[in-house]
């Protein structure tokens, strides 16, 4: 008997060893991998972040420069109108079409009606039409790799029409316009910022607010990186098992987000811009609802489209301003966001029918602490509703998020491509919102 426990032993012992062996060895491996693929993620954004950073750096070097009385103010707008031809030029090979596009965005609008009053949908109107046909002229591949670019350029050209029609602002020339549309530190990722911000970036704050600005600067890059890496490295490695394979590709896209959004906020904190919070990923992450995640998701932009488009639309109806405010530029982004708005509607509606019928906290925004109803935010049946509608919610990003797994992202996804990722889960989440809108009729 000895023996034979001997040999047991020592046959234990050679299989533990293998397989300790085999997982120290598959350990190693995903950390190598993990390495590799962060290093090959920072080697490529590290021109583009030395540039963002020098511009930054270089606008808020010559506002000291103009608050001591060196250089004029003329000077410090051309300075900051060549650091945004300078980044878009060195960001792709298409620099002459953003030029004339420019010039047709806004240099006519400024010399034809930018300054008269009751053209705000004209502009809004005009700039959207020469997206459009800037669109159509060139090749998708080219389209994508500065849409970013004039979409930041057409959201502050409407937002500075809009003000300048309601009295906001004295008459602004035209350096100062195209100062603050071609700020090198906005341009390429945004954020959207309004002339307001834009024009307090220009003077010095005291010296421990600028200090501090700093290292908040420094910390949102920091994130931003940290989110890249995930995005490109780690979540990307979770797509063997069907459900939570699609969870972490639309993940993946999110954390993608995360990583322009920090990027954006910390670049312009940099240059002076304090855009505040850009981003809330808790709130995209684990929402109580989807209007959380339509909030949280690009706030600078909720609160362009609230402002410029929701607002100027909702006295034609709610359902034409849901339409107008999520309407996209091409067919998947488009039917992404018409689903966002359909599934976010249908949600509040049937959340705030349920919470009139049950006198209780489950509505789509958190309810105040002084709020009337009968079962509160921390009471069993309403956490265990709320619960319900988070775990919808996590489910319909998910789906939403699916169609964009990075196969023609340089294209643009097509139509085509986003119908057969949706197909091929049966339409599930559009089911979903379908019996949600139908039970806020019943209920």
């Amino acid at each position: 008997m000895a023996e034979e426990e001997r040999w047991f032993d020592n046959e234990f012992s050679e299989v533990y060893s293998e397989e300790l062996a085999e997982l120290l060895h598959f350990e190693e491996s995903n950390v190598q991998k993990l390495q590799y693929c962060s290093f090959g993620v920072l080697s490529s954004l590290h021109t583009l972040l030395f540039r963002m950073l020098f511009c930054a750096t270089l606008k808020r070097l010559l506002i000291i420069f103009h608050t001591k009385g060196i250089i004029s103010e003329d000077t410090l707008h051309l300075t900051v109108i060549a650091s945004g031809l300078f980044m878009m030029w060195t960001q792709n090979t298409f620099a002459l079409s953003v030029f004339s596009f420019t010039a047709l965005v806004i240099v006519v609008p400024y010399y034809k009606f930018l300054f008269k009053k009751n053209i705000k949908f004209k502009i809004l109107i005009y700039s959207i039409g020469m997206l459009l046909i800037w669109q159509c002229l060139m090749t998708a591949e080219k389209f994508m790799s500065i849409r970013g670019i004039l979409m930041v350029m057409l959201m502050k050209t409407t937002s500075v029409s809009f003000d300048l029609a309601n009295e906001l602002y004295k008459d602004i020339s035209l350096l100062q316009l195209l100062s603050y549309v071609l700020d090198g530190s906005t341009i390429l990722f945004g954020p959207w910022i309004t002339y307001k911000q834009y024009h307090d970036s220009l003077e010095m704050k005291n010296v421990e607010v600028e200090i501090m600005n700093c290292f908040r600067a420094l910390s949102y890059i920091l994130f931003s990186l940290l989110a890249v890496i995930y995005s490109s490295c780690v979540a990307d490695n979770f797509t063997e098992w069907y459900f939570v394979g699609a969870y972490f590709v639309a993940q993946s896209f999110r954390f993608s987000h995360y990583f322009v959004c920090w990027l954006s906020a910390g670049i312009s904190l940099l240059s002076g811009v304090d855009s505040g919070s850009i981003v809330d990923w808790t709130r995209i992450e684990l929402p109580r609802s989807l209007v959380d995640v339509v909030v949280s998701w690009n706030i600078p932009m909720h609160q362009f489209l609230h402002q410029y488009v929701f607002g100027e639309m909702r006295k034609y109806g709610s359902a034409i301003a849901i339409f107008a405010t999520y309407v996209g530029i091409n067919f998947q982004l488009s039917a992404v966001l018409l689903s966002l708005g359909f599934y976010t509607y249908a949600e509040t509606k049937l959340r705030s029918r349920l919470s009139r019928r049950t006198n209780s906290c489950v509505r789509a925004k958190k309810c105040h602490e002084e709020c009337s109803h009968a079962w509160k935010e921390n009471s069993m049946p309403t956490l265990a509703v709320n619960m319900i509608f988070r775990i919808v919610a996590i489910i319909h990003l998910v789906y939403l998020g699916m169609a964009f797994d990075n196969s023609t992202a340089e294209t643009g996804y097509s139509w085509n491509h986003t119908l057969n990722v949706w197909g091929d889960s049966y339409y599930f989440s559009h089911s979903i919102g379908t019996l949600t809108l139908i039970s806020s009729f019943i209920i």
